[in-house]
């Protein structure tokens, strides 16, 4: 992750894109993933509000691109379908152009 994108995010926002980006490297290509605010919560020990605003971030930082909005019906529905783009982070990271968030 760029060091500039690391300064002016919280620590916990560089672990949530690693997950949004080994939730797509495990899907086929071309598929969409999901990023539930209240499991992704839990998993990482924040607030559902704390993802929403991490997914929200993640798509002005060009990592996340909205696919399908999701669908609220009453007890129900569909989240919001994603693709991840890393835009080269692996290659970038191994040429030594970025810093993993502390």
């Amino acid at each position: 992750m760029p060091a500039p994108i690391v300064a002016r995010r919280p620590p916990g926002y560089p672990l949530f894109v690693s997950v949004a980006s080994w939730l797509q490297k495990d899907r086929e290509v071309g598929a969409t993933i999901l990023l539930p605010d209240e499991e992704l919560a839990r998993l990482l020990d924040v607030t559902a509000a704390t993802i929403s605003r991490y997914r929200r971030w993640a798509q002005e930082d060009g990592y996340l691109h909205e696919v399908k909005p999701h669908e609220f019906k009453g007890k129900g529905g569909k989240a919001t379908e994603f693709r991840f783009d890393d835009g080269g982070i692996a290659e970038r990271y191994a040429e030594g152009g970025w810093v993993v968030g502390k």
